[in-house]
């Protein structure tokens, strides 16, 4: 009698019988009985298809069948683009990358696979071949819906907003109830200053969507640039969003086993997006790098979808890094309770990708937010860092949380290796030239109509307006050269720059400023330190909320009262004032770093040791609250 021997493949029957169990949505079921034949045909490249397909249905990790079922069909697009597709998912994009060009070797027709590679491309910054595989996609179908939405983010990236709308139009022409074309259409417009347009586009986005954590987010936004904003209007929003988004979160116990030792060592926590080259990142560094790790340890939970050099730096220095990428706030929330935090400092809110929602779930003793120029509406959020420049005694400024007043709240590391600071260019140009290098959002057209009496209050005067590329749409120039014209500020008096500066680069156009004029009601910050250090006055108008007075609150710590104007009459008179007395603005212009760099907005180290004694008294009281 011959020896029998295994079939190399099953048979068509066999493999009809896992396709019929897929289709029925057995996937259990196929899971077991796909694996009993890899038993018997281990090299079966559609059995180990097959067996991805079920692993993914039901959620469980796929990652090695999905390697399998490449290599054994390597002639498969399909199979080499799901591959892509987790390795994705898992972050690991040039790995995702190549799976997807292996896919499009083979079926280079495919729109799916171009639209999948083009987000890989997005996600590792190569934003040019994106918007390349985008623009094959549509080529191979043009009713793309998901294609138009995507190639709109790569446009915003690039700051190519009238083509990112262009596409946002499109992609709704097609699908009209398209939430995600809705709400990305409205980042859009307001990138472009458009808020009432924004508004429009987030409601209706809101209409399909209720629900939709990233659309409340935007939407709760736009209102902190709007000029029509109040802080009660921005308090009943905040705390609407705040009860309908936490409604399907709970906190997880009352109970903590953190030891009740007001002098213990403690741990602090702190989550952000930001941890990374970006404003928050860039004024919390400093904090990161003086705490005392003799009374502290520090943990960082990151929900850091692109990590950079700054990201490996925060990485580097503090006693554990934790990435919430992808993970939910609920689970999140455990994770931090496993590591026994003491307090929980959540950074910048809304803005972002933050997770203020984490503190829903009551994650730590104490919930601490800070860097987030308003309030969360969490009840579970027990404390809200400020000063007195930001919130005075008096403010009116509705807040769920408690509000702790640092004796300065801004700080920022002296920039090194900068440019220098020379003479007011009006001594060579012979006229005075404001500017303001502020995000277009915050330039609204009560901002603009004030600027313009600036103008009209300084003959012969000119405008430098500039963020990043920006001003290369054509909409937003023409957007600010007509609303500038009604009120009777000509083209030849406006500078509206566009270009992709460096750092350095950046800088060195103050050279061109003789007095930054502010935005309102949302000040600058970042922007007007930059401004101060480059040895330019930034005049600005003093808000009702906290949004409404940043360079308010650093004006007055560096003695610098006379620039920060109560009403829109001394905003005028105050840059009036500047520009009539060039003696005078070039002695403040020489003086004006070396006072930044003595000021409390520099000091690193104290502010350090005032945030940690505001975390010993925070901690000390919970213990007094919490005792056994």
């Amino acid at each position: 009698m011959s020896p029998s021997f295994a079939s190399p493949a099953p048979s068509s029957i066999e493999l009809d019988r896992l396709v019929a169990l897929f289709h029925a949505g057995r996937y259990a079921e196929l899971e077991v009985q796909a694996s009993l034949l890899l038993g018997k045909f281990p090299k079966s490249g559609i059995s180990w298809k097959l067996l991805c397909a079920s692993l993914q249905m039901q959620g469980k990790d796929a990652l090695c069948a999905l390697k399998k079922a490449a290599e054994l069909l390597p002639d498969d697009a399909e199979a080499q683009n799901n591959l892509g597709l987790v390795l994705q998912d898992l972050k690991q994009f040039d790995s995702a990358v190549a799976s997807y060009r292996r896919a499009l070797k083979i079926d280079p027709d495919n729109a799916e696979v171009w639209n999948s590679l083009g987000t890989a491309l997005q996600d590792i910054g190569q934003l040019d071949a994106a918007v390349d595989s985008y623009h094959r996609a549509l080529k191979i179908k043009p009713d793309y819906v998901e294609g138009y939405n995507n190639l709109g983010i790569a446009f915003q990236e690039l700051r190519r907003q009238d083509d990112a709308v262009a596409c946002y139009h499109r992609a709704l022409k097609i699908k009209s109830d398209y939430e995600e074309a809705h709400r990305n259409l409205g980042v859009a417009l307001a990138s472009l200053g458009q808020l009432d347009e924004a508004v429009a586009s987030y409601r209706r986005a809101l209409e399909i969507k209720p629900d939709s954590l990233d659309t409340n987010r935007d939407y709760l936004a736009v209102w902190l640039y709007h000029p029509e904003t109040t802080p009660e209007v921005l308090y009943e929003k905040l705390n609407s969003f705040a009860v309908r988004m936490s409604a399907g979160l709970h906190e997880i116990d009352r109970y903590f086993p953190n030891t009740r030792d007001p002098r213990r060592k403690l741990r602090i926590g702190y989550v952000s997006s930001d941890f990374r080259y970006h404003p928050v990142g860039r004024n919390i560094l400093p904090l990161i790098g003086c705490h005392d790790r003799s009374k502290f340890e520090i943990y960082l939970y990151g929900n850091v979808l692109r990590p950079d050099s700054v990201t490996e730096w925060f990485k580097s220095t503090v006693t554990a890094w934790r990435s919430i990428v992808g993970v939910s706030d609920q689970d999140a929330a455990e994770m931090i309770r496993r590591d026994e935090i003491d307090i929980l400092v959540l950074l910048a809110g809304r803005f972002d990708d933050n997770r203020p929602l984490i503190a829903a779930c009551r994650a730590a003793p104490v919930q601490v937010s800070f860097h987030d120029p308003v309030t969360s509406g969490l009840k579970a959020m027990d404390y809200l860092i400020t000063d007195h420049g930001l919130s005075p005694r008096e403010t009116k400024e509705p807040f769920t949380e408690r509000l702790f007043h640092l004796p300065t709240f801004y700080v920022h590391p002296p920039s090194i290796n900068m440019p220098g600071v020379g003479l007011p260019p009006a001594r060579e140009k012979g006229y005075i030239t404001f500017g303001s290098f502020n995000n277009p959002s915050k330039v609204n057209e009560k901002v603009m109509a004030l600027w313009s009496r600036v103008l009209h209050a300084v003959p012969d005067s000119r405008l430098t307006i500039k963020y990043q590329n920006i001003f290369g749409n054509e909409s937003l120039r023409r957007r600010f050269l007509d609303l500038f014209l009604t009120h009777g500020i000509e083209a030849q008096r406006l500078d509206l720059v566009s270009a992709s500066d460096s750092g350095e680069q950046h800088l060195a156009r103050y050279a061109g400023i003789d007095i930054a004029l502010d935005t309102f009601p949302f000040t600058g910050s970042t922007t007007t330190f930059e401004s101060l250090w480059m040895g330019v006055p930034v005049v600005t108008l003093l808000g009702d909320h906290m949004v409404a007075r940043w360079s308010g609150s650093m004006l007055k710590k560096l003695k610098l009262n006379e620039l920060v104007a109560h009403d829109e009459e001394e905003y005028v008179t105050i840059a009036q004032g500047l520009a009539q007395n060039l003696d005078h603005l070039e002695s403040l212009r020489a003086g004006l770093r070396e006072r930044v760099a003595n000021s409390p907005l520099c000091d690193e180290k104290g502010r350090t040791r005032q945030i940690e004694r505001a975390y010993r008294w925070m901690w000390a009281k919970w213990c007094a609250e919490h005792a056994a």
